[in-house]
């Protein structure tokens, strides 16, 4: 480990690196390095900061930080007329949750049986949509985020005023499809060019460097274009 501050001492040195803010950090033996165990898998490694002074009064910085073999893991540059850089931060949830709110999520198609754009009053009208898990790996801050996004609740908008909210996103109708996985509604009445749609609400949870950090904060809803739909009222008709 003194190998190791030795070597970071002489390349802070290399830089012209001053002094912290502060004393001397602990386990230290240059006022001008600041050792601590990082996480990620880095291990120990050493920061040193160069400060430079502008013409306009601002500081001009360079912040490197090396692991125990002396390779740069990270480095931070502030130019003139700019804010400095405070010591390097790791992502938390509020970042991982910016980052879910940009990624780009699924459409949400509604499908409606009967097909063709026409049902009947007082039949059931059956709706799904095609939803499923994905991941998604960004970097946050220099890190390795992964979202692993699925989709929590569907508001199924009828067209008629009402709408239905589910966990599930419904089945296409078939003669063994379980009654339970059918998302179905009932017009009661005629109605021309309704608008039907669907709202899928997406949660996730999110993995820094491959460790799990546990659910993201908050939710997003993705509304789906319209599906036109005509409801038309069945009447008997004698034949002779």
């Amino acid at each position: 480990m003194r190998a190791h501050f030795r070597l970071a001492a002489a390349l802070c040195l290399l830089l012209g690196g001053v002094a912290l803010s502060g004393a001397a950090h602990a386990g230290s033996e240059d006022p001008r390095i600041d050792t601590r165990s990082t996480s990620g898998g880095f291990g120990t490694a050493t920061l040193c900061r160069r400060e430079e002074v502008c013409p306009d009064g601002s500081l001009k910085m360079l912040v490197r930080e090396w692991d125990a073999e002396g390779e740069i893991l990270r480095q931070w540059i502030a130019a003139c007329g700019t804010e400095p850089p405070g010591e390097p931060r790791t992502p938390g949830p509020g970042e991982a949750a910016q980052a879910f709110r940009e990624i780009p999520l699924p459409a949400s198609e509604v499908v409606v049986q009967p097909p063709g754009g026409e049902t009947l009053v007082d039949l059931d009208t059956v709706y799904s949509t095609p939803s499923t898990a994905f991941n998604r790996t960004v970097t946050i801050l220099g890190r390795q985020v992964t979202l692993h996004v699925s989709p929590s609740s569907f508001t199924w908008r009828h067209g008629d005023g009402t709408t239905q909210t589910t966990t599930h996103p419904g089945q296409v109708w078939s003669r063994t499809a379980p009654a339970d996985a059918l998302v179905r509604h009932v017009y009661t009445r005629a109605a021309a060019d309704l608008r039907v749609s669907v709202d899928t609400t997406w949660t996730a949870t999110w993995d820094l460097d491959g460790v799990s950090q546990g659910t993201v904060p908050g939710s997003v809803t993705r509304s789906g274009p319209p599906a036109r739909l005509t409801v038309l009222e069945a009447r008997p008709v004698l034949v002779p």
